[in-house]
């Protein structure tokens, strides 16, 4: 019977002590403050006109920026792929050139093409036409000045 559930007896009367010490006017102002307690809660959960075209807005404008972004990646996408087939097809035509280069090389045979000048009336040059010239380490050459022709 003397458990922890019981209650106390000092406690209970000092709580109807201090309802009952209030006098009418104090009671009167706490339930004044709670209801202006209420009527702040009230307002502040309330949306007024203002605030629904501001939120609604934003929602607007969030909604054309993120249709924007999404129409930007897509375009990315769409060009990537682009990109990607054009390069596939440089490589093809890389690996065409590159055959077509080899299949040149085995079929033109400098005995032959010897004759066929020789055929249209050309000779060979002499060692005093034939000019040699050093190349340094670069795989080209710049002309500065006109080829002499004696």
């Amino acid at each position: 019977m003397d458990g922890n559930v019981v209650r106390q007896p000092e406690r209970a009367p000092e709580r109807r002590r201090q309802y009952e010490e209030k006098s009418p006017e104090q009671l009167r102002k706490e339930r004044m403050r709670r209801n202006a307690a209420r009527q702040n809660q009230q307002r502040a959960l309330s949306m007024n006109r203002g605030y629904v075209a501001f939120l609604a807005c934003a929602t607007i404008v969030c909604c054309l920026v993120c249709g924007v972004f999404l129409y930007l990646q897509s375009d990315v996408t769409t060009r990537l792929a682009n990109i990607a087939t054009i390069e596939s097809e440089i490589a093809d035509m890389k690996s065409d050139n590159v055959a077509a280069e080899k299949r040149l090389e085995t079929t033109m045979n400098l005995d032959q093409i010897k004759d066929a000048a020789i055929g249209l009336g050309l000779v060979m040059p002499g060692s005093d036409q034939v000019r040699y010239y050093s190349v340094e380490n670069s795989d080209y050459m710049n002309q500065y000045g006109e080829i002499p022709t004696n």
